[in-house]
Parts: C-alpha cells; sequence; structure tokens
C-alpha cells in the first residue's frame, strides 16, 4: 500500500505551437533514467494554448505534445493513467506503471469559461489512493493587465462548477495570467534584469503581483498555498529567445508571473486521515524558447 505520493507538475502555455523541443531535460529524465533522483510516482502535465485540429464533431486529434511526452515517459516505466482537453487546454497525467492499479475512481472534468473556442476555462483530472482524493486542475483565465476581475471570477466560476474543494488534496496549475501592477513595462523589464544580474530575489516586484495581493486579500485563491517564486517572470518572451517582448506593437507587455502552480489541503480531514503534503521544487525552465512562456514546474509529496 502507497503510504506517500509523489506528483511532478509542469506547465506550459506552448503558444500555438507544435512540438519543437528535447523534453527530457523538462521532465527531470536523462536518455539513462533517473537524473541522480528519485522520479515521480505521477507526472501531471498542463499544457495552454495547444494548436488542434478537428474532425467533423469538434474532437480534438493526437497532437505532437502528446506524442512527445508519451514517447519520453514511456521509455522510463511510465503508462498513460488519464487526459483531459477542451480545445487547446490539455492535462496529460502518466502514472508509473508498476502503480497504476493503485489509482480508482479516475474522473475527469472540464469548464468554459465563456469563450465559445473553450480557449480559456480548466480542465481536471481527479483520483483516489488509500481513499484520499486527489484533483489535479489545469487552467487558462482571462489575459491582460485590465482585466483582473474577470480573473477572479474565472476561479470562482471553475471552482464552483467543478467543486473542486470537496477534494483531500489539490494540485492547480496553469496560465493564470495575473500582471504586475503600479509599474511600467520598461520599470518592470529593468526590475528584473537587474534582478537576473545581481542574483537578489524578485520579493519586490511579487508584492506588485495581482495574484499575490489578491490572494492576501482574499479575493482568490484564498483556500490555497503557494511556494514563493524564485524564478524570473515566465511571461512574455520574443520566442527562440530569452529577450522579453515588452514593447508590442498593438499592446505592450509588461514581464509577469503568469504561469504559477498553487496547492490546497483540506482543512476539515477527520482524525484518522492526517493529510500532509511538502513541495520540493518550484521553478521555470529558462532553456525552453519555442513559446513567449516558459514553462514552470513544481514536484509535491503527498501523505496518504
Amino acid at each position: 500500500m502507497l503510504t506517500d505520493l509523489s506528483i511532478q507538475m509542469i506547465t506550459w502555455n506552448v503558444a500555438m505551437e507544435q512540438c519543437q523541443s528535447d523534453l527530457i531535460q523538462l521532465l527531470g529524465i536523462e536518455t539513462t533514467g533517473a537524473n541522480g533522483h528519485q522520479l515521480a510516482d505521477i507526472y501531471a502535465i498542463g499544457l495552454q494554448e495547444v494548436p488542434f485540429e478537428t474532425i467533423n464533431t469538434e474532437i480534438p486529434t493526437e497532437h505532437t505534445w502528446a506524442k512527445g511526452f508519451s514517447k519520453v515517459l514511456d521509455q522510463v516505466g511510465y503508462s498513460h493513467l488519464e487526459r483531459a482537453q477542451m480545445n487547446g487546454i490539455i492535462l496529460l497525467v502518466y502514472a508509473k506503471s508498476n502503480k497504476l492499479s493503485h489509482f480508482t475512481s479516475v474522473q475527469t472534468d472540464v469548464t468554459n469559461i465563456g469563450r465559445p473556442e473553450g480557449s480559456k476555462g480548466a480542465v481536471s483530472v481527479r483520483l483516489t489512493v488509500n481513499g484520499v482524493s486527489v484533483c489535479i486542475v489545469n487552467s487558462h483565465f482571462h489575459p491582460h493587465d485590465e482585466y483582473l476581475e474577470q480573473r477572479i471570477a474565472n476561479y470562482n466560476d471553475i471552482v464552483d462548477r467543478q467543486n473542486i474543494l470537496s477534494h483531500d488534496y489539490v494540485l492547480w496549475m496553469g496560465d493564470l495570467n495575473f500582471r504586475i501592477d503600479d509599474m511600467t513595462a520598461d520599470e518592470v523589464h529593468d526590475f528584473v534584469l537587474n534582478r537576473r544580474q545581481s542574483g537578489d530575489s524578485f520579493a519586490d516586484l511579487l508584492e506588485k503581483d495581482q495574484l499575490t495581493r489578491v490572494r492576501r486579500e482574499g479575493r482568490v485563491f484564498r483556500e490555497f498555498s503557494e511556494a514563493v517564486p524564485t524564478f524570473a517572470p515566465t511571461y512574455k518572451f520574443v520566442p527562440n529567445s530569452n529577450e522579453y517582448d515588452y514593447k508590442g506593437r498593438e499592446r505592450s507587455r509588461k514581464p509577469a508571473f503568469t504561469d504559477r502552480v498553487l496547492y490546497r489541503l483540506k482543512p476539515d480531514t477527520n482524525a484518522t486521515q492526517q493529510l500532509d503534503l511538502k513541495q520540493v521544487s518550484y521553478k521555470s525552465h529558462t532553456q525552453y524558447i519555442q513559446s513567449d512562456h516558459k514553462p514552470v514546474s513544481a514536484l509535491f509529496s503527498l501523505k496518504l
């Protein structure tokens, strides 16, 4: 019987691009297997803005991203557990093949938050292991600096419609699209460059981060926790580079911490279930340059 469950979360807005990247480093895997560490029991990969095609009934076809992740994980002993998809928002879940039998009641859910093409919203995969329920969410919220209230509404709509908070553990990732307030694009850009060079933290910038502020005010994700990001803003980059694209022709884009991973433990669990969660890592992967976003990963260890 499993007593602990490790889950590797990866979120990446791939900007309508087909997979052109070597995914081994992103997954933390070398060609010979584990790169000096124990690989997670589950990989949960949340992608946004995946290009898709439709066949008559609007069913998305297989895509290069699912094929790419499956190819790497199949080689190191993982099997496909479940997949949830709403057009370009996709959640791929893989588990170690020798542990598949531990996971029961595997289900999916999707929520479209208002766009007819289903480009914004959330998909989730829920499973039970040792009587403990786990919900993994991948979401894409409303964009642009000025639409903070829409993002807050996006969160509340998804939580209510998918009954997410009923689960013992919830791991939530995605392009949440929260931006930086009270600074111009030039000011944010210069701040980030200075901190990159000095190696100092981004704490001052995170104080102006919309998600940090509204969480503190209890307006969104108030039930969740987040490790403090120690990485630079993950959006918006000139594709195929590590340069911020902050002076767009039509709209300036401040560098922002749009790509996040948060977690929640159910507070009212009975005394016989001593839930506990440890976050092992939280980082961005700047070597991946094909999108205008950087992928972000987080590794968690859950007590069962």
